[in-house]
């Protein structure tokens, strides 16, 4: 049944920054409690600014959650005290395509998005740290405006694309107190978080091969970490950390609290650290009702669930000169029943949720021929009957991206118009609740592809990248306004039945030069795409979609 949008299930899931799965990037580079070996540099290529000090303590251990200080880390500005500030800006066009077979445009060609992030941390005592993070100016400052997407009151973008620029009151991010103890380490308060590769919960950091990543699941969390064979062993077992924690969800793609969604979840968990390898586990336990959907009166569709998630990492290869071969991969399923449906069939009893999701990754990086080359692949099941009793549709995290165009935004505002289209007061009085779901918000979903990304960092602070992404949709793409048309019967936006087909191939690229300006890390960059759609997508008149953007970072 293709009824709602499980990336409930994810990002908000899962939760630790334990392990940073996937390569630093310069100049933009995170600071990770257990980050793994730090990628080589390519001769004369511009360093990432230094990771934040931690004092010294009898036991370290990673949190989970809020363990990335800034999108910028910066060398602490104090003894006790550090502050961050990263400003970013983007211009994008992309060229004309039409969304459903009545020719309707995409309203969206041009846009400018801005985002200031501000934060710091305080550490009074040495076992005692205050961190704060907020964004303002967040948001598209100018461009085209629409409303696609808003028909069925879909989670609302926290980008807000094509929506008037709102720079304040901003979001409150980060807000926690950490303690560490002789025997842990205790957080508590709102934080951001990301496990394993960032496929099922991301933080929002970071710098993707292309693309921005622009949301990041935020919570209210209460975690206790610990390592508990320190004190037993001293070989690799010591590095094992065990988690326990409990969660309410502020925003994630899949929940708003300030929109009336009610969500919580337990979690629990382990991360283990060798020379070579890591690996690591999460199970986590959620519970949601959501808010009152339009046209009901006192009925709340409820979601209980688990989630299973296991990721690692192994060096499988190293060389002279910094070389290295690294295996990475990320496996998740997703159990459980909701009430969260479209159709009167299973309005009584609800749902049962059975869907899955992979992510394997191989990367070879050879500094002294200033080359990294990164190949993907990854699976999201799909649900091909939307009548029977059972969910079988994944979806990543929004925050994982593969590619600049085909899964955002062009998949994105293709389903965001069928889903409008479904929810047309001029056709239907009331729309079916949870029709909003539909939206993938840009994520991965329902679909199998493959990803080769080269980079070629020469020296001098140029960044070169190339990327080629394939994919197809294993179950097909249902269109809910066709298929209500066509009576009822699943069929994709051509009004064909739905089935296997392909989403497109894609060329991408991009160029980043950093500035050498001492104190302040400053970064130029292009990059662009050109999409061949497949069968599955319905963009007619043209035979390839284009995308160009430009902008800066600028971190302190």
């Amino acid at each position: 049944m293709r009824t709602l949008h499980l990336s409930l299930v994810l990002a908000s899931f899962a939760t630790a920054s334990l392990a940073r799965a996937e390569e630093p990037t310069e100049p933009v580079k995170e600071a990770v409690a257990l980050a793994p070996e730090s990628a080589p540099l390519a001769p004369g290529a511009a360093a990432a600014p230094a990771t934040p000090a931690t004092p010294a303590t009898p036991l370290r251990v990673a949190l989970l959650g809020g363990d990335n200080p800034s999108e910028a880390a910066s060398s602490p500005k104090g003894e006790s005290w550090n502050a961050w500030v990263w400003a970013r800006a983007r211009a994008a066009q992309v060229s004309p395509f039409v969304l459903d077979r009545n020719g309707y445009a995409n309203p969206l060609e041009n846009t400018l998005q801005t985002r200031l992030r501000l934060g710091g941390a305080y550490a009074p005592i040495e076992s005692l740290s205050v961190t704060l993070e907020g964004d303002v100016l967040a948001g598209q400052a100018a461009g085209d405006r629409t409303d696609l997407g808003s028909q069925a009151g879909r989670i609302d973008d926290p980008l807000r694309e094509g929506a008037a620029f709102e720079p304040f009151p901003g979001e409150l991010r980060q807000a926690y107190v950490s303690w560490r103890t002789p025997v842990g380490e205790i957080r508590g308060g709102r934080m951001s978080f990301r496990w394993g590769l960032g496929m099922i919960a991301n933080d929002g950091r970071g710098e993707p091969d292309f693309g921005d990543r622009r949301r990041g699941d935020l919570i209210d969390r209460l975690v206790f970490a610990t390592k508990p064979f320190t004190t037993i062993s001293s070989d690799s077992w010591a590095q094992t950390t065990v988690f326990l924690g409990v969660d309410s969800i502020a925003r994630d793609e899949n929940a708003d609290r300030s929109r009336g969604d009610e969500a919580t979840q337990a979690i629990g968990g382990f991360r283990w650290e060798g020379d070579r390898a890591s690996l690591g586990g999460l199970v986590a336990f959620r519970g949601q009702t959501d808010r009152l959907e339009a046209g009901e009166r006192d009925r709340r569709a409820t979601l209980h669930a688990m989630l299973t998630d296991v990721t690692g990492k192994w060096i499988a290869w190293r060389g002279d000169e910094g070389a290295r071969f690294t295996l990475e991969g990320e496996v998740a399923t997703v159990r459980g029943r909701t009430t969260r449906t479209l159709f009167e069939a299973t309005r009584a009893d609800g749902a049962t949720i059975e869907t899955a999701g992979a992510v394997a990754r191989g990367t070879l990086e050879m500094p002294s021929w200033w080359l990294t080359a990164r190949g993907e692949v990854g699976h999201a099941t799909g649900d091909r009957d939307p009548y029977d009793a059972t969910v079988r549709t994944f979806s990543f995290d929004p925050d994982y991206k593969v590619g600049l165009l085909l899964f955002d935004p062009v998949v994105r505002r293709v389903l965001a118009r069928a889903v409008d289209r479904a929810a047309d007061p001029e056709l239907v009085r009331v729309p079916q609740a949870g029709l909003r779901f539909l939206d993938t918000q840009g994520s991965v979903t329902n679909a199998t592809y493959g990803n080769l990304v080269v980079r070629v960092r020469p020296g001098g602070g140029f960044d070169v990248r190339a990327g080629f992404l394939v994919a197809r949709t294993p179950e097909g793409i249902l269109d809910p306004y066709e298929s209500a048309a066509n009576g009822g019967y699943g069929v994709d936006g051509k009004g064909r039945p739905a089935g296997p087909a392909g989403l497109g191939k894609e060329l991408d690229g991009a160029v980043r030069y950093t500035l050498p300006i001492e104190g302040v890390t400053a970064r130029l960059l292009v990059d662009g795409a050109v999409l061949f759609p497949g069968a599955s997508l319905f963009v007619t008149g043209e035979s390839a979609i284009t995308l160009a953007r430009a902008g800066f970072d600028v971190a302190w």
